[in-house]
């Protein structure tokens, strides 16, 4: 009875995941940026997410008080709601504005806490996944975005006040990839090991 049980949970985790697979189109997002323009009063971002099949281009604003104003030495840094206000979607060849797709708000989370006036650290969007919809002809097309993991990047400068900071346009920006080395290559590499290798056991048997 035990087994049953086992192998019904197994089924419908399976069914599940097929169901999820054929309702959400899945992108990889290779490449992204997001802007703080903290020069902006209004804690303003411009954003790029692009990767293969789809390209976001857009505008918005944070929740985040220590991007806003003007901030004490050792205040948290806790980013808030990236809200995004207007924005350009391309896929499969049409591009589709904010009136004919969206793109939910996210937030930004680092791995490690921050206190002003730090500068850099490692975060990711979402626990990296990002959702939307499309809307087609034949319908509406959710889809989630896959994002990995991004480097912050902000930039301070000292307020009138002193001890108080004001931050200024700043990034979070995707990490590049470490190349991947060819098949071609490994088997070169591989090749160049094996004739140095046979190389010293036939000096050393001589």
């Amino acid at each position: 009875m035990t087994s049953l049980r086992y192998a019904l949970c197994a089924l419908f985790l399976l069914v599940s995941l097929a169901a999820h697979a054929d309702s959400v189109s899945v992108f990889q997002i290779t490449s992204f940026e997001i802007e703080f323009m903290g020069s902006e009063s209004n804690g303003g971002i411009g954003f790029v997410f692009s990767g293969p099949r789809i390209t976001i281009v857009g505008d918005g604003s944070v929740d985040c008080g220590v991007c806003i104003n003007a901030a004490a030495e050792g205040d948290p840094i806790s980013f808030g709601l990236f809200h995004p206000h207007g924005f350009n979607l391309e896929f499969g060849g049409t591009t589709y504005n904010e009136t004919q797709a969206t793109l939910n708000p996210w937030t930004l989370n680092p791995f490690s806490s921050m206190t002003v006036p730090d500068s850099v650290s490692k975060g990711v969007i979402n626990n990296g996944i990002l959702p939307g919809t499309i809307s087609l002809a034949n319908g509406t097309m959710q889809f989630e975005l896959l994002l990995p993991v991004g480097l912050i990047q902000l930039n301070w400068v000292s307020a009138p006040v002193p001890g108080y900071y004001i931050l200024f346009d700043s990034k979070y920006l995707s990490i590049p990839a470490s190349p991947v080395p060819e098949p071609g290559s490994l088997g070169l590499l591989v090749t160049g090991l094996a004739g140095i290798f046979g190389t010293l056991k036939f000096k050393l048997r001589h």
